[in-house]
């Protein structure tokens, strides 16, 4: 169970895991280490797990597909990591969209003004030739940015 509990770090909690855990150990009958999503999440549903933590719950029953079906269910360690990878996303999204709210003014953008007293709190000290190059090169009409600019930004799609 070591390997395990530190798979999951950062994600599910210890009791949260338990659950899952004695839920997929019920249908991992006959030992092959795979246990059909269906099944987990009925039992789940049946435990009232659906109301106890809904995003979990919806998690696990979008895992019910044809293809995990096919491949006679899904082993434990696979439904963890999507599990902490859905939960990460969302708490990064949520992070994310916080961050941005802090420095937008009432245009709902970031000014170039702002990135600069940014830059500067953090100890960067940016020229407005520096600042305008890098807006010219994230911001669509080179001004300021908005979430979608910023969002590329920080996940270096741009």
């Amino acid at each position: 169970m070591e390997r395990i509990l530190y798979r999951v770090e950062g994600g599910l909690t210890k009791s949260e895991l338990e659950v899952i855990k004695k839920a997929f150990d019920l249908f991992d009958v006959d030992h092959t280490g795979k246990a059909d999503i269906k099944e987990i999440k009925e039992t789940l549903f049946n435990i009232g797990y659906d109301q106890k933590n809904p995003i979990l719950f919806d998690i696990i029953a979008e895992m019910d597909t044809p293809e995990s079906q096919n491949n006679g269910g899904v082993t434990f360690l696979d439904l963890i990591d999507h599990i902490n990878l859905k939960l990460f996303d969302k708490k990064s999204k949520e992070a994310l969209t916080n961050l941005y709210n802090m420095f937008v003014d009432d245009s709902q953008t970031i000014r170039k003004e702002t990135l600069k007293e940014i830059c500067e709190s953090i100890g960067k000290d940016y020229d407005d030739q520096s600042l305008q190059e890098s807006l010219d090169k994230l911001a669509k009409y080179g001004r300021d940015l908005s979430y979608e600019e910023f969002e590329s930004a920080i996940l270096k799609e741009n």
